[in-house]
């Protein structure tokens, strides 16, 4: 005859056995590790050592695919150490809320992984098990700090915004700006205003004004824009650098188109479709095949043939480059164009 299955563990109070409550009666006070609950789960914890990761597994398999509520109680019963050690964790935190009731959320915590445990994606028990009693605690912390309780994501939230203004100031060494902010975190700027607000973080405005003295010893006001540099653009020296790359592949350019004209082995026709589907016979701007075999009246096919031949005739004559470096090189020069604010054309 099969046996009835267990019940599913929902508190503390269904892990003491009935001998510890009866062994609790006895001493009394006399052993402050019975005076509340979470002193009587340190025996269990030591009597379920923590299962391997197959077992775990397994356990999963049949609370999932059979439902055995046995299996779940020894997912819990096996990672009560786990819990315990997770909510040891949160020091400093008494006055929120004691230690008594953080090993109390953690189990509840343990006890909603286990609930939830997909044995499919292999990972560990304890891993997942890890991040939701850190969750549980966590809301607990969050709920006892706020007369009003707020939904839990609009505190997750603030968390995010708080953990990125801090990580910012460290990689800026100054206050972050909400732009920055919500940029980092991908989400809208009046999100971010709204929970640094709530947080009580001071909002840094560019136009805020920085008080300074300058070499001659004169105080002079000027706005916290002044001080942040432009990435976008270009310092002297990284301007002349730019140009003289672009002159350099400009360079490039040219030269490939001399030896294009010099040879008398190219037809003009596939000379000037070579040059159209490239961009070269203006602002270096590529085109497709079909736009180019249009221009000429022919097919996308032919206008693909005449630019391998053509490269062919180029390798034989020991041309030091092909299709892919040519586009690279064009890419490049669009990319330059816009550091540098001027327009190459080989017009």
């Amino acid at each position: 005859m099969r046996q009835k299955d267990q019940a599913p563990l929902r508190m503390i109070s269904d892990i003491v056995t009935d001998a510890d409550l009866q062994r609790e009666e006895e001493v009394g006070k006399a052993d402050p590790r019975f005076r509340d609950p979470i002193g009587l789960l340190r025996p269990t914890g030591r009597k379920y050592r923590l299962l391997s990761k197959e077992a775990a597994l397994e356990l999963g398999r049949k609370v999932q695919e059979e439902g055995c509520n046995e299996s779940r109680n020894l997912l819990v019963l096996h990672n009560i150490r786990l819990a315990i050690s997770v909510a040891s964790k949160y020091r400093g935190y008494e006055l929120e809320i004691p230690f008594e009731d953080r090993v109390q959320e953690a189990m509840i915590g343990l006890m909603n992984a286990a609930d939830k445990f997909d044995y499919k994606l292999g990972y560990s028990f304890t891993t997942y098990a890890y991040w939701w009693i850190r969750q549980s605690i966590g809301r607990a912390l969050q709920d006892s700090r706020s007369m009003i309780r707020e939904p839990v994501h609009i505190q997750e939230l603030r968390t995010r915004v708080w953990r990125a203004s801090e990580e910012l100031a460290k990689e800026l060494k100054r206050p972050a700006l909400p732009s920055e902010i919500a940029t980092r975190l991908n989400i809208g700027e009046d999100r971010v205003v709204s929970s640094m607000k709530r947080l009580k973080i001071p909002i840094v405005s560019l136009d805020a004004v920085v008080e300074a003295r300058n070499h001659s010893g004169t105080e002079g006001n000027s706005t916290l824009e002044d001080f942040i540099a432009d990435d976008s653009k270009l310092n002297p020296l990284q301007m002349l650098e730019a140009k003289e790359e672009m002159q350099a592949a400009c360079n490039v350019i040219e030269s490939l188109i001399d030896m294009l004209y010099k040879n008398e082995d190219i037809g003009d026709r596939n000379k000037e479709m070579f040059v159209h589907y490239y961009g070269l016979d203006g602002p270096l701007q590529g085109r497709t095949l079909e736009v180019t075999g249009e221009k000429f009246d022919v097919s996308r096919e032919r206008i693909r043939q005449v630019v391998a031949n053509i490269w062919d005739k180029f390798d034989r004559f020991g041309l030091d480059l092909d299709h892919d470096r040519l586009v690279s090189t064009l890419q490049r020069i669009k990319l330059l164009e816009t550091l540098t604010n001027e327009t190459v054309s080989m017009e």
